[in-house]
C-alpha cells in the first residue's frame, strides 16, 4: 500500500506541473495513470478488510483478539 500511495502522490505532483505549464496532453495522461493507481489501492484495501472481517475477527477466540 504504501509504494503505491507514494507514486500516487507523485502522479497527483506531475500533474498539476503538467497542467500549471499548459501541457494538457500529459496532465490528462497523468489523471488516467492516477485513476489505475486509485483504482489499485482500492482494491488492496477492500481485500484487506474483507479478511479482517470476514476471517480474522469472526474466528477470534477472545475478545481482546476481536480488539486488538
Amino acid at each position: 500500500v504504501g509504494s503505491r500511495r507514494a507514486a500516487w502522490r507523485i502522479i497527483t505532483s506531475v500533474q498539476q506541473k503538467e497542467k500549471s505549464k499548459g501541457n494538457n496532453d500529459n496532465a490528462e495522461w497523468a489523471k488516467e495513470f492516477c485513476g489505475k493507481v486509485e483504482e489499485e489501492l482500492q482494491k488492496i484495501c477492500d481485500d484487506i478488510l474483507s479478511l479482517l472481517g470476514d476471517t480474522l475477527i469472526k474466528n477470534a477466540a477472545s475478545e481482546e483478539g476481536k480488539v486488538f
